[in-house]
């Protein structure tokens, strides 16, 4: 009974080295990113002459799942953001507005909205050492 149990560690222990050697060239984990994205945008209203132009920044913190693989020099990988990334809303509300350029009293009030949501965001990427320090 005692062979036979050393038998089993000995080929379990084995394959776990085995395993183990294979499995390092992996890895995964998660991680936290932050940054501060801009974006602008022109609106022409009526003619060339009414054109409005807006810039507008925000700051963002997600989380995401990544999984590299070791090829030796150069990693390869792939990152998920599991979850949604929305912006603030924004809007504007002009005043006076009508179809076809033409005014219909500065009793109508026109509110424009905006917001951004970045959702099943997928990268691919490689790690690749630049000179001799990477």
């Amino acid at each position: 009974m005692k062979k036979i149990i050393a038998i089993v560690l000995a080929v379990s222990s084995l394959f776990f080295l085995t395993a183990t050697k294979v499995l390092a060239e992996w890895s995964a984990g998660v991680s936290v990113s932050s940054g501060v994205y801009e974006a602008s945008g022109t609106e022409t209203s009526g003619s060339e002459s009414e054109k409005s132009t807006a810039r507008e920044h925000a700051q963002f913190t997600y989380p995401s799942i990544f999984l590299e693989y070791n090829l030796g020099l150069v990693s390869l990988g792939l990152d998920v953001i599991p979850a949604s990334v929305t912006t603030e809303e924004s809007s504007r509300t002009d005043s006076g507005v009508g179809d076809n350029g033409l005014t219909t009293g500065n009793d109508i009030n026109v509110t424009n909205k905006a917001k951004v949501e970045i959702s099943r965001h997928v990268s691919l990427y490689a790690l690749v050492p630049i000179m001799d320090t990477g």
